[in-house]
């Protein structure tokens, strides 16, 4: 059977249910996030597809976003930002995973084993 690759476009749509279940299981900061999503998935999400992403989830109230400043660079001082997920968010993840399942069901209507 020939590999499918999901596009870009899928995955964009997906991501804020894959963010969620990876901070929800204690990995905060955006690369660990990014290294997570590859090693479960198979896919390199690119680090601004990531960071606005968290940045909406944040502005929405699914995430708590915290800061280490003890980070130095060469110029300057420099805070890795680090995510924790909110009631607000775990309630975000369930209703995902239910609309999840819910468009796994519709579109199920319109394939047939058959037809692959």
């Amino acid at each position: 059977m020939q590999e499918i690759k999901i596009t870009a476009a899928t995955i964009k749509g997906l991501i804020e249910i894959m963010l969620l279940k990876v901070i929800k299981d204690g990995v905060h900061c955006i690369s660990e996030i990014r290294n997570k999503v590859k090693e479960m998935s198979g896919y390199n999400i690119a680090q601004t597809t990531v960071f606005y992403a968290l940045e909406r989830m944040e502005s929405d109230g699914y995430l708590f976003r915290y800061e280490n400043k003890d980070r130095e660079t060469k110029s300057r001082k420099r805070s890795k930002k680090y995510y924790e997920i909110t009631d607000k968010g775990n309630d975000r993840y369930k209703f995902k995973c239910l609309e999840w399942a819910a468009t796994q069901e519709l579109i199920s209507k319109f394939t047939e084993k058959d037809d692959t």
